[in-house]
């Protein structure tokens, strides 16, 4: 375990962090599991964004030719049926809506949720934190600033694409790779910033972005 907790920088952390969660991953877990230090606080704080973000993205239609998505829907949909979950499974079931793609027989392919993006991007955020520590051995410096854009799926004329390459062109210092079938990365550093680039269940990503406050990208969401 390190000195300082990856996230807040806190001395002394009590647990390990998994970037990303086990609960977004298939079983048997595997072997290449990010971890990192964390205190309690923090580990505890991801917990409810890390749950919505996996439940709704793997619920999505899209996620039904990755393994480790439809590996974690049994557990998904048994939990959302715990008479604990039944805040949670109202608060989702509000924002589900049958798709508008429909077989012959006109009935909808699947559902789509109307999600709260803001949690979405907090768990993208987390997980740059979590890999920057990783790749790193530090946390992210305080006075970075944080951009942050997800969308389902994309492609190359997609405008953030070529800011993106512009800004991995900078970065002398980068590493990529999967863990398990459901989760894989990209990453640049470089001494002035860092973007990551993540993708989960094959079609939801994110662009996460920590750069010095001169530096602007479209797009990009800045947040403290």
């Amino acid at each position: 375990m390190g000195d300082v907790c990856a996230y807040c920088g806190a001395a002394d952390p009590q647990t390990v962090d998994h970037v990303p969660p086990k609960l977004m991953l298939e079983e048997p877990y595997p072997n290449n599991i990010v971890t990192v230090p964390a205190c309690l606080d923090c580990n505890k704080r991801f917990m409810k964004d890390d749950e919505y973000t996996r439940t709704v993205i793997a619920l999505d239609f899209r996620a039904a030719g990755n393994s480790a998505a439809q590996s974690r829907l049994p557990k998904v949909l048994r939990s959302l049926g715990y008479p604990k979950a039944k805040r949670f499974s109202d608060y989702l079931r509000r924002q589900l809506k049958p798709t508008d793609l429909v077989d012959a027989t006109g009935n909808p392919l699947g559902i789509r949720a109307e999600v709260d993006i803001s949690r979405i991007d907090a768990t993208g955020k987390r997980f740059a934190r979590g890999m920057y520590y990783y790749l790193a051995g530090t946390p992210i410096p305080r006075e970075w600033e944080v951009h942050v854009l997800s969308k389902p799926g994309y492609n190359s004329v997609d405008f953030i694409v070529p800011n993106f390459n512009a800004i991995m062109d900078k970065c002398g210092d980068r590493a990529q790779g999967h863990i398990g079938s459901g989760f894989s990365f990209v990453a640049g550093r470089s001494v002035d910033g860092c973007v990551f680039g993540f993708l989960l269940y094959e079609y939801f990503w994110w662009i996460v972005a920590f750069l010095d406050k001169s530096a602007k990208i479209p797009g990009l969401v800045s947040q403290k």
